[in-house]
C-alpha cells in the first residue's frame, strides 16, 4: 500500500466513526421533547460530523448569506431559526 492510500483509508474511517458518533446522538436525544432539545441534538451531531471547530465554524457563517450570495431580509423565518440555532449552540438537554 502507498502512503497515499493509508492517509485515505484512514480518512475515510475517520469520516465513518463521526458519522456512527453523529447518528447515535441523534438515536439518543432526538426522542426527548421539546424543540430546544431537538435543536441541540442536530447542533452537536452537524458539530461531530464536520470534525473540527474551524469547518462547523465556516458552515455557521455560510448563513450569512443566502443561496444567492445576498444577505438574508429580516424575514425568512429559516434562516433567521437556523442561524439562532446555530450561533447560540441552543440549549442541551
Amino acid at each position: 500500500m502507498t502512503e497515499k492510500t493509508i492517509k485515505k483509508e484512514k480518512k475515510e474511517k475517520n469520516a465513518q466513526k463521526r458519522i456512527d458518533k453523529a447518528l447515535n446522538l441523534i438515536g439518543e436525544y432526538y426522542t426527548i421533547d421539546g424543540e430546544h432539545h431537538k435543536n441541540w441534538t442536530v447542533v452537536e451531531a452537524v458539530k461531530i460530523l464536520y470534525g473540527n471547530n474551524k469547518k462547523y465554524q465556516e458552515f455557521v457563517d455560510s448563513f450569512d448569506t443566502n443561496e444567492d450570495g445576498e444577505k438574508p431580509t429580516g424575514e425568512d423565518e429559516v434562516y433567521n431559526s437556523w442561524k439562532k440555532m446555530l450561533k447560540n449552540n441552543c440549549i442541551a438537554p
